[in-house]
């Protein structure tokens, strides 16, 4: 597959009610690297460099997080058929 987006979702762990903390986006188009995107609301940034999330807010109820993760998607239809 030449054309995909790859998507990273950083969770504060398996239970549903932790939330999302930060979603990371790549979108290629044969097989080179076109958009980066990071969708996250550092709340600590002194924490963030100990992984697994700390010193990020929780962005799932986040309106416009939701809207550019959604405006990626509309934009970039990968793979083709996927997002009808």
């Amino acid at each position: 597959m030449e054309n995909m987006i790859l998507v990273d979702i950083e969770t504060g762990g398996f239970d549903v009610d932790l939330g999302i903390l930060e979603v990371a986006l790549l979108v290629v188009e044969n097989h080179e690297i076109v958009k980066e995107v990071h969708l996250a609301e550092i709340e600590d940034p002194s924490s963030i460099h100990l992984g697994m999330g700390a010193g990020y807010a929780d962005i799932s109820e986040d309106q416009t997080k939701k809207e550019a993760f959604k405006d990626i998607l509309a934009q970039y239809k990968y793979p083709p058929n996927c997002c009808s």
